[in-house]
């Protein structure tokens, strides 16, 4: 296990968020480690089980396009 508290390492989140506080996808970006973690939570404030997917070598400063398709039983997110 690393601990990266001292590093300033790029990365971000993009949450999707319901009225009632869930957040039916939650996607952490870690370009330095080339993946993304996904994640769900609901409104109890209770986290899913974590995902992760390989991503493509991302580096600060870079621009990407995220397409999101949404069904009753999934979400699916695309790097473009």
């Amino acid at each position: 296990m690393v601990d990266n508290s001292d590093l300033e390492l790029p990365r971000f989140a993009i949450e999707l968020r319901s009225p009632l506080s869930d957040v039916p996808l939650h996607l952490h970006g870690r370009p330095y480690e080339n993946k993304f973690v996904i994640n769900s939570k609901n409104s109890l404030g209770s986290w899913g089980n974590e995902e992760t997917a390989m991503a493509p070598s991302l580096h600060p400063g870079d621009k990407i396009s995220l397409a999101i398709t949404c069904s009753r039983e999934s979400l699916q997110v695309s790097i473009i």
